[in-house]
């Protein structure tokens, strides 16, 4: 079943439009009888009564503003069975508003129709209407009256609706004031619609449309035009085409442009579109800002922030025009948008960082938060970040045409100095087993220590003692820890220990030879040299100096197995580095050592 609505009450309503003529009710429903009627639209505060100041107060949205056929003869007091006589055309919902103070509806009511929850409000004192409903094909529909047979205090009119507006195509034509002339043509054209009409678009046969109801609208190029009208409602679209309908003829030069965009931010480059008519040669504009052309259609690009007035000037044989168009072009500063960069943005605090606006616009005005609770109003400010943290930063520019703000989260880091180790130690030389106390001498924020005894073993005590119970050279690093990172620091044969035994000492037995660093080094004269024979051997020792001369021999005879010192006297030779070699039968070795004087 299609929606259709139609309402009666000695009334007819039916649904809203935007352009409403005289409606042709006879293409969807024939009204039989009674033979007087008009129509309407039924919108709440409609007059209930024709001569009664009774009105229609409230309406449900399904029923709302549909088309109302008011019969002349609107009698509250009707009893006849035929006071409505109509035929529709097409399928529809018919409903019926009755005297809600009724306690008994018309036969002819409760016969054909349902009752719904649906109510009318009135302002008379039945105050409400119930709505009854019916589904009908085509057909003929005759309704009684409000107090025919079976009805029982019914004391108000009833109101019928039917949708009848689907079926109704608009009927569409239009005139113009003038059809011919000569270029620019300005023409009034005058729609003549029936029917309801929801759309309207107009063709005017050079590119340009319309949606007004009575449009002017001028050509400026000489042709013949051909014009349409579409009109678009419920019962669908009509089109009126006319065809060759407007002539423009060739006239003097007449000068009209446009211009796409008209508002910017510098720089503005703006297309000027000519739309003059006319026989022109010759194009001229002044765009208001020293700046000419004589393009037809330029783009023209304005540099400075202001207000323009643009003149186009064109001639022809048949004379000159021209137009001006006040205050036509604006070009506002544009928007700053902040920027920046920063050196360094991570480093060891106290951290001094240099700031550099790269901020675009017309700005006169900076303003930095550096996320530590300092500002600055520079341009390009230089920070010093005194505390260890990550620091967000943010930059505010200002200038004619507003502010911006840009903010780098987590932008600036500091960190805390890495730790300077640094130690001493006594005694750095001895005799087996030798306990030799570390002192730690390192500042800064440490977190932890670590010592490498240069024998194998480690501690991670701040100032521990070591027992050294070999006899060698060793070298002695620390390494400490902290916030800032980690760094190491070595001495080069810090510890030198030696066997308790003295030359020829054959009471050893070591399983190894071996040429340990001489005691003190750096010296000065008299230095020990000591050594080891795993087996008798031929032993030679022997000073060298750096250029490879022999100097002295200090040993030069076969020693049993064991561990061995001899001294070196050196009173007589400059400061300088020296080498001393062990050779035997089956061991050679060199050592370097350094005389200070």
């Amino acid at each position: 079943m299609k929606n259709r609505t139609l309402i009666f009450s000695l009334l007819f309503a039916v649904m809203p439009f935007y352009l409403y003529a005289q409606y042709p009710i006879e293409q969807a429903v024939q009204i039989l009888a009674p033979e007087n009627y008009n129509t309407t639209l039924l919108e709440t505060g409609n007059m209930y009564y024709s001569d009664r100041d009774y009105t229609i107060t409230e309406i449900p949205g399904e029923l709302d503003s549909l088309l109302w056929i008011v019969p002349s003869n609107d009698n509250a007091d009707n009893q006849t069975n035929d006071y409505l006589q109509l035929v529709l055309l097409d399928d529809a919902d018919i409903y019926i508003g009755f005297d809600s103070r009724a306690s008994s509806v018309p036969n002819w009511l409760s016969d054909s129709f349902t009752l719904t929850e649906l109510t009318l409000g009135v302002s008379d004192d039945a105050n409400t209407l119930n709505v009854w409903k019916m589904s009908s094909l085509p057909d003929t529909l005759i309704l009684g009256g409000n107090r025919a047979a079976g009805a029982v205090n019914a004391k108000s009119h009833y109101v019928v609706l039917i949708d009848v507006l689907p079926f109704m195509l608009p009927i569409v034509d239009f005139s113009a004031d003038t059809l011919n002339g000569s270029a620019p043509l300005t023409i009034h054209f005058i729609s003549q619609l029936s029917g309801i009409v929801t759309d309207l678009l107009w063709n005017f046969g050079d590119d340009s449309t319309s949606s007004e109801t009575n449009p002017m609208h001028t050509y400026r190029e000489t042709g013949t035009f051909t014009v349409s009208l579409d009109a678009t409602g419920p019962g669908g679209n009509k089109q009126n085409i006319k065809y060759s309908y407007i002539t423009v003829n060739e006239g003097p030069p007449a000068a009209y442009f446009v211009a796409e965009p008209r508002i910017g931010f510098a720089p503005l480059a703006v297309q000027f579109i000519n739309q003059s008519s006319g026989d022109i040669d010759e194009y001229s504009w002044d765009f208001g800002d020293g700046e000419a052309g004589i393009k037809k259609s330029p783009v023209h690009t304005y540099i400075q922030p202001d207000t323009y007035s643009v003149r186009l000037t064109v001639n022809g044989e048949l004379g000159t025009d021209m137009l001006i168009r006040e205050n036509y072009i604006i070009v506002q500063d544009p928007l700053p948008v902040a920027e920046f960069d920063a050196i360094p943005k991570t480093g060891i605090a106290p951290l001094s960082v240099q700031f550099t606006d790269q901020s675009n616009g017309n700005i006169n005005a900076w303003y930095w938060d550096f996320g530590d609770g300092t500002t600055s109003e520079a341009q390009h400010p230089e920070h010093v970040y005194d505390k260890v943290d990550t620091f967000t930063v943010s930059l505010t520019v200002a200038g004619t045409a507003g502010i911006n703000t840009t903010t780098k989260t987590d932008y600036i880091t500091t960190v805390t100095s890495p730790p300077v180790p640094d130690f001493e130690f006594s005694p750095s030389t001895g005799l087996v087993p030798l306990t030799v106390q570390f002192t730690d001498l390192s500042t800064g924020n440490i977190e932890s220590w670590n010592w490498d005894f240069g024998d194998g073993t480690q501690s991670t005590a701040k100032s521990p003692s070591h027992i050294y119970t070999s006899a060698d050279s060793f070298d002695i690093s620390l390494t400490v820890k902290g916030p800032g990172g980690e760094t190491t620091k070595t001495i080069q044969n810090a510890i030198i220990t030696t066997f308790p035994v003295s030359v020829n000492n054959q009471d050893q037995s070591p399983d190894k030879f071996q040429l340990f660093q001489n005691y003190p080094n750096p010296f000065n004269p008299v230095t020990t040299i000591r050594y080891t024979l795993a087996q008798a051997s031929k032993v030679n020792l022997s000073v060298y100096n750096i250029r490879g001369e022999l100097l002295a021999i200090l040993v030069n005879q076969f020693q049993a197995a064991g561990a061995y010192n001899t001294t070196l006297q050196a009173q007589a030779w400059p400061s300088g580095i020296y080498y001393y070699q062990l050779n035997t039968d089956t061991y050679n070795f060199k050592r370097k050592m350094l005389l200070i004087k």
